[in-house]
């Protein structure tokens, strides 16, 4: 039998294939939506017709939705419907940004108003959620109902008006852990997410997260702010190390450096209190506890320095004054820390804990002893009953509490 070419010409050409001239047309009409988001979401910068913003996008959505059912209904295209509904999946956190935008401007300028927001959102959401399950449910069939929870969650969260604040930056902590989990947990080692839809689809996942990140860099203009984006940076890094020991350093360090400095610059009021260090110093212990949970070596150097970070703070308050709340407070931390050692089987907590609660414990009964108003001879009196009783108490079960004290300190030995 012929072939096409045994029935055509020597010199004729072939004809072009159509599948490739397909798949260009894809990839343009992908890249202007792309296009058309990215300048959608800048217009912001200017004074556009706001009903037009507001609306087209939407039926914007709505087609994109529409033309993946006719691809596949009609056209029999998979590759288009496919497309098609990515891109309307993609669109969610774009038009969730949109919205934001506008509860931004009510939550900050004075008298503002937004018509007809009800029925932006209403709208929204009832395109939202069937647009980002079908695009789940055609990119990652597997993971379909879990992503697409993913993606309403992160894009929901982009419905936060606050931006510079404290709220907005744990919006945007909350974002990166997320999309860090999807990436450790869905993603990576998985092959069905090797190839360039996969890798698109990460890219999908991470969309709330970039523009969370590209709007709050609009409104940060100070030190504080900028350590606030270094910390989120820090989470970033120490998740997402790899197995590179000095990348989840750089993370930790930067970490501590960004609270230090975002806490001096945006809560001076609280630095400069009696628990201002220990509220400082804090964080950073259970941040560095945390680098020791994620190292692949054990993170001992970690929690060693964690443990000192953790009697700083209970010193600091001990010093701080004679408050009895101070005193109190330093116990508490001895004994978390203890707690954290004992049910974690790690020396290092256990340690900072007893460090702590023993002086704690000494210092507590002093201010006990100075507030009771009794005479001299009587405390003295007590103090030598107390002495006596502790002496039989020694007696009898000091040898078989050393003995035990022996066992215990041998089975600590072989924790981390």
């Amino acid at each position: 039998m012929n072939t096409l070419t045994d029935t055509l010409p020597r010199n004729a050409e072939l004809p072009a294939d159509p599948s490739s001239a397909a798949n260009w047309l894809r990839w343009m009409g992908a890249l202007a939506v792309a296009g058309s988001a990215i300048v959608f979401l800048l217009q912001g910068l200017n004074n556009i017709d706001l009903d037009m913003r507001n609306w087209v996008y939407l039926a914007l959505m709505g087609a994109m939705g529409g033309c993946g059912v006719a691809s596949q209904k009609f056209m029999q295209d998979a590759k288009g419907a496919r497309l098609f509904f990515g891109l309307a999946a993609l669109l969610v956190p774009v038009q969730f940004s949109q919205l934001a935008g506008l509860l931004h401007q009510l939550a900050s300028v004075a008298d503002a108003q937004v018509p007809h927001l009800f029925w932006l959102m209403s709208g929204t959401l009832l395109l939202a959620v069937p647009l980002a399950y079908a695009g789940m449910a055609i990119l990652a069939r597997n993971d379909k109902r879990q992503l697409t929870s993913a993606l309403l969650l992160m894009s929901g969260a982009l419905l936060i008006p606050e931006r510079d604040s404290i709220f907005g930056f744990a919006t945007l902590a909350g974002l990166a852990l997320g999309t860090i989990w999807l990436e450790l947990k869905v993603f990576r080692g998985n092959s069905l997410y090797a190839g360039l839809e996969g890798m698109g689809l990460r890219l999908l996942l991470a969309t709330p997260l970039v523009i969370a990140a590209v709007r709050m860099s609009m409104h940060i203009d100070s030190v504080a702010g900028t350590a606030a984006m270094a910390g989120i940076v820090a989470v970033l890094l120490s998740r997402l190390h790899q197995g590179k020991g000095w990348v989840q350093l750089l993370g930790a360090v930067l970490g501590v450096a960004s609270w230090w400095v975002y806490a001096s610059e945006a809560m001076p009021q609280i630095v400069h209190g009696d628990m201002g260090f220990a509220l400082l110093v804090l964080p950073s212990a259970i941040w560095l506890m945390d680098m020791a949970r994620l190292s692949e070596n054990g993170g001992w150097h970690y929690r060693f320095v964690a443990s000192l970070l953790w009697i700083l703070a209970a010193t600091s308050m001990l010093l701080a004054g004679s408050a009895t709340n101070l005193t109190l407070s330093a116990l508490l931390l001895g004994a978390i820390a203890s707690i954290w050692g004992l049910t974690n089987s790690q020396r290092m907590p256990l340690l900072a804990g007893i460090v702590i609660s023993v002086p704690s414990t000494f210092v507590l009964v002093a201010q006990s002893l100075h507030n009771v108003d009794v005479n001299a001879w009587v405390a003295l009196g007590m103090a030598g009953i107390v002495l006596v009783f502790s002496a039989s108490l020694v007696e009898k079960y000091g040898r078989p509490l050393l003995t035990g004290g022996q066992k215990v300190w041998h089975s600590m030995s072989a924790w981390d």
